[in-house]
């Protein structure tokens, strides 16, 4: 019976962290964070409360599509409140409204690398503006769909 037991806790355990590794297909889930600072190293974070709180996800690559979950495994699209980039690779991550990295029509900002003295790499509380460049003064609250990393900044 014991042994019963100890298969069934063990299967339930895989089934978890089976359906939480599929829920972060395109960003990876982290543990929970207190702050910006816990972004890991060449991933961008996002979080849906302001000052780095509530459910995130870790992005590493450039997304068409926020078509991936949260930590509460919750859809990303339209969910950021606050973002920092951790210390990316790329030089730049710009964040669209739209879709397909559209800025047509649509609010778009950029994130620099965490620490670059050319311009913001986060931003606790992205309803009173964010980032720099074409809508960095806007609200951006809630807005992103898509994400591309940009590697020259010359």
């Amino acid at each position: 019976m014991k042994f019963v037991k100890r298969v069934k806790h063990v299967l339930r355990s895989i089934i978890l962290t089976a359906a939480i590794a599929a829920a972060g297909v395109g960003a990876g889930v982290a543990p929970a964070v207190a702050d910006d600072w816990s972004c890991p190293a060449e991933y961008t974070c996002i979080w849906n409360e302001t000052n780095y709180a509530g459910a995130y996800s870790w992005i590493h690559d450039s997304n068409t599509n926020f078509n991936f979950n949260m930590s509460d495994l919750a859809s990303a699209n339209n969910r950021a409140s606050s973002l920092s980039t951790g210390n990316i690779v790329s030089c730049r991550s710009y964040f669209f409204e739209n879709a397909n990295w559209d800025a047509v029509g649509g609010k778009w900002v950029w994130f620099y690398e965490t620490g670059s003295s050319r311009g913001a790499s986060r931003d606790p509380m992205l309803s009173n503006g964010g980032g720099n460049g074409h809508s960095s003064a806007q609200d951006l609250n809630n807005l992103f769909s898509s994400n591309q990393y940009v590697t020259s900044c010359s």
